[in-house]
């Protein structure tokens, strides 16, 4: 008898809705806590908490700001190897100046 890895089947594929044409995000709870720190992202972006960081990318991981890079790869080594997050887990965006007018 062979000793056989037992896997879970895939998660079925689920269409967009035939009417509105909306796609459904099925996330794990790894992926709604990422979901979770990029909307805080673009909320602190917007309440200017992010002006220091203009030019750099920012990582977060559970609404905390972990680090600022203009380096993105660095960045993300540095703040794995300094939290022990998967690099995977920490969200990262861009901070862009708005445009001055």
């Amino acid at each position: 008898m062979s000793a056989e890895a037992t896997t879970a089947p895939p998660t079925p594929f689920v269409p967009s809705d035939p009417t509105s044409g909306e796609i459904f995000l099925h996330l794990n709870a790894e992926g709604r806590a990422a979901q979770a720190d990029v909307r805080w992202i673009d909320e602190q972006f917007n309440l200017g908490a992010f002006r220091d960081y203009y030019g750099e990318f920012v990582a977060v991981v559970g609404k905390k700001l972990l680090g600022h890079n203009k380096d993105l790869l660095l960045l993300r080594e540095e703040v794995s190897h300094a939290t022990g997050f998967s690099p995977s887990r920490i969200v990262t965006s861009f901070i862009e100046a708005p445009d001055v007018f």
